[in-house]
């Protein structure tokens, strides 16, 4: 019997009980385990364990079956070993099924029989037919130690922000078959694959692959936004408060996410090389690593628009792709108008900065032939008095204030075919500037003018 089970790094919301009865005869001088049995009671359910482990030169046989198992009993273990894991999630469902681990002798994994060879130059039934190649065999998949499968029945995740639950009214996990290229003695995944409604033309096929170490899910379809933001705050993705702005169509996504259980523990002094001179710095490193959850993927809006409140007016937006790539954020392409205004633009958005100072995110905007008058008019959200440059850096420096939205700090460069100021048209304009806090810094102008050039910051 056990109570309170958790991990020493965190105290969970529940902590894990169980009451196991368990009768098994083991065998010191070959240290092996026989006739295990172990039954214990969860929920209104049971789990019941069966195997023999035999000592050294023999092969390991037990199995699993799991009887109403409640899916909340599994979500609260992912919460013992993973801190902050959905705190608001809750969880309804069962799960029932067999599962039986039994090694299988290298030699009969394949199964595959020899192929007849004919002596040249003789008949017989193993030649191929004059003028054709025999078909090549296809890949046979490895059977796995691994049969059986885990039903879960009626699963509904609702809570942590979810407008309507999650539902999936069957779900089957079976055993992934190995591939004949899988290392031997790899241990096999447990895979199951749901349609999961989103509000888009069809719904989200979800595919999800369990093992020993780790996960992983991927996600293809489409999503309506509304439902895309519910699903990105569930998952804990990094910035998701960011789609809050945008409004339009669905969002096509082709994502995958995976990563380990527990985190990975480093031993204390493990990274200290023996031969470190005595003037060497010793740096210890952390005592456990963070858990490490990777996101990849794109996603992919059409016809959206996206409001700031720094800005005057929505930005309105054809086409743009979001990349993922373990924390790393970029938008590219961006297709969109600003009134008026049209250009493509993409924007990085750093994810593990160890510079001393912030990672700013860094953008590139190009236009085609732009009127500086139509690009003010659009910037201000009206005419106002004064030359071009001179009233967008007013409006930037108003960001001071209490009453107007800051700007963000960005980075970035803005090109365009040509640029007309007035009398005179700038070809090929560049400009590299930064946008910080009170106003914006123009490090660098470029540009093509009657003639010549023209340079300036």
């Amino acid at each position: 019997r056990a109570t309170g089970v958790h991990r020493a790094e965190f105290a969970p919301a529940e902590t894990l009980d169980f009451d196991a009865r368990c009768g098994f005869v083991y065998h010191n001088a070959s240290r092996a385990l026989e006739n295990l049995v172990c039954d214990s009671p969860l929920g209104d359910g049971r789990i019941h364990l069966a195997g023999n482990l035999p000592g050294a030169g023999g092969m390991p046989r037990f199995s699993v079956e799991l009887d109403r198992i409640p899916v909340a009993a599994e979500l609260d273990a992912l919460r013992t070993v993973r801190s902050g894991f959905g705190p608001g999630l809750e969880a309804r469902g069962s799960i029932s099924g067999k599962m039986t681990y039994a090694e299988i002798a290298p030699e009969s994994s394949v199964g595959e029989k020899p192929a007849r060879r004919a002596k040249r130059g003789t008949s017989g039934a193993g030649r191929a037919p004059s003028g054709k190649a025999r078909p090549a065999e296809p890949n046979v998949a490895v059977r796995g130690p691994l049969t059986g499968s885990f039903t879960v029945q009626g699963l509904q995740l609702s809570g942590d922000g979810l407008s309507t639950p999650i539902q999936a009214p069957r779900l089957v996990l079976e055993p992934v078959a190995a591939s004949p290229g899988q290392e031997a003695g790899q241990f096999p995944a447990l895979a199951a694959t749901a349609a999961i409604p989103a509000g888009g033309a069809g719904p989200l096929a979800v595919t999800t692959r369990l093992g020993l170490s780790g996960y992983q899910v991927t996600v293809r379809g489409q999503a309506a936004l509304a439902r895309a933001r519910e699903l990105a705050h569930v998952a804990g993705l990094k910035d998701a408060a960011a789609l809050d702005a945008l409004a339009g169509e669905a969002v096509t996504v082709d994502l995958i996410a995976e990563g380990p259980w527990l985190p990975a523990e480093r031993v204390p002094f493990s990274s200290i090389s023996p031969a470190r001179t005595a003037s060497e710095p010793a740096t210890l490193p952390a005592s456990g690593d963070a858990v490490t959850d990777r996101l990849s993927g794109t996603a992919t809006l059409h016809n959206a628009n996206w409001k700031a409140d720094y800005l005057a007016n929505h930005v309105e937006i054809a086409q743009a792709t979001l990349h993922l790539d373990n924390g790393e954020i970029r938008w590219d392409p961006v297709i969109f108008s600003y009134g008026p205004v049209k250009g493509t633009a993409s924007l990085d958005m750093p994810g593990n900065c160890a510079a001393p100072q912030p990672c700013l995110p860094h953008f590139q905007v190009q236009f085609g032939a732009l009127d500086a008058s139509v690009l003010q008019a659009a910037i201000l959200g009206a005419h106002e008095p004064g030359t071009l440059l001179s009233t967008l850096i007013a409006r930037l420096r108003t960001s001071n204030s209490s009453t107007a939205p800051a700007w963000p700090e960005l980075e970035g460069t803005v090109k365009a075919d040509s640029l007309i100021l007035g009398p005179v048209t700038l070809r090929e304009p560049s400009a590299t500037l930064r946008i910080v806090a009170n106003g914006a810094e123009i490090t660098g102008l470029d540009a093509g003018l009657l003639d010549g050039r023209v340079h300036g910051g």
